[in-house]
């Protein structure tokens, strides 16, 4: 049995571990900042207890398109990947963003990810051409 609820405090370790799944180098993970943050949600997913799965929304809003949304940071544990838990915290994010009345979500998914990114298209996002640039400050 599966539980999906919001980040809590003491949930950090636990998505630090996650996260070195990815990353293989440590990140500094602010839970606080992050439960804070207005307009971050970000979600965790217990299997017995034991945290399985992450994933973050962000609401904001554009001149050009209105109140939109970022999925941010969708992390499965190695041992559990293949499941179904992938779709079900995405698809908790895009209810999230349709109670919210969001009219676009982005997503990012490393081309190398492949079995992520099958999975995102079967949800209905579409892979654009759109050449994401970035600056580190």
């Amino acid at each position: 049995m599966f539980l999906f609820r919001r980040l809590a405090q003491h949930d950090a370790q636990a998505v630090i571990s996650l996260f070195a799944q990815l990353t293989q180098k440590p990140i500094a993970f602010d839970v606080v900042a992050c439960m804070q943050d207005p307009n971050l949600h970000a979600f965790v997913l217990l299997e017995d207890g034991v945290i399985v799965a992450f994933g973050a929304i962000v609401f904001y809003r554009t001149p050009t398109k209105g109140k939109v949304a970022t999925i941010e940071d969708i992390i499965v544990d190695q041992s559990k990947r293949g499941t179904g838990l992938g779709k079900e915290i995405v698809s908790r994010l895009v209810a999230l963003a349709r109670q919210e009345q969001i009219c676009l979500i982005h997503l990012t998914s490393n081309p190398t990810r492949l079995a992520a990114r099958k999975l995102y298209e079967s949800l209905g996002f579409v892979l654009k051409d759109t050449g994401v640039f970035q600056k580190v400050l």
